[in-house]
């Protein structure tokens, strides 16, 4: 059943051969090819998401569900098959991914500031860092991941979603955040800059 699946992942069909792995994992859930099934499973997933070609809008502003299916099936296959080849593959893959679906975080609240929205900013950053931080604690992320490797723009969009709203506190928790990982960070000028205007 395996290699049917691997044959159409290498025809170019996605769609069969991910459903070929899901059969394969439930069917035969004990077997030591699950690490693999699950592994390929997710590239299917991934190799359906939107890719960044110049004539169409950004990956990070288009549909995403396929991504997050593929992070189900990497944490699942790094949480349970931790020893496997497969898994070790997964956590390099999870983390691409990982990235992905942080620069969407990010658009999105990009997004809700265009918009006036500064809480619903607020509120897609901070849960991207408690996720984020939730991972990391599971061995998902590196311990050095932080804002999706995007520091700098991350955390000035938080700290300017916070001025726009007027949390004083808020900025200050941000450029705390910000200088704790990247004590010379280029970015803590200009949030500085904006906690200053807010006196």
């Amino acid at each position: 059943m395996l290699r049917l699946g691997d044959a159409l992942f290498a025809e170019g069909k996605f769609a069969e051969a991910r459903e070929v792995y899901r059969q394969f994992t439930e069917q035969f859930g004990s077997s030591p090819n699950v690490p693999h099934a699950l592994y390929m499973s997710a590239r299917c997933h991934l190799e359906r998401t939107p890719s960044d070609l110049w004539i169409l809008p950004p990956a990070a502003e288009r549909e995403q569900s396929d991504l997050q299916q593929a992070l189900v099936l990497l944490r699942r296959l790094i949480l349970s098959h931790q020893e496997s080849f497969s898994a070790v593959r997964g956590r390099a893959l999870y983390a691409r991914s990982a990235k992905k679906s942080c620069e969407h975080e990010l658009y999105v609240a990009e997004y809700y500031m265009g918009r006036k929205r500064p809480v619903g900013a607020i509120q897609r950053i901070e849960q991207l860092l408690a996720d984020e931080a939730s991972q990391r604690k599971q061995g998902l992320l590196p311990p050095s991941w932080h804002m999706c490797q995007e520091l700098d723009d991350g955390f000035t969009l938080l700290a300017e979603a916070y001025a726009k709203d007027g949390s004083r506190e808020g900025v200050e928790g941000a450029l705390q955040r910000y200088l704790a990982l990247r004590p010379k960070g280029e970015a803590a000028e200009g949030i500085q800059e904006l906690l200053d205007g807010m006196k």
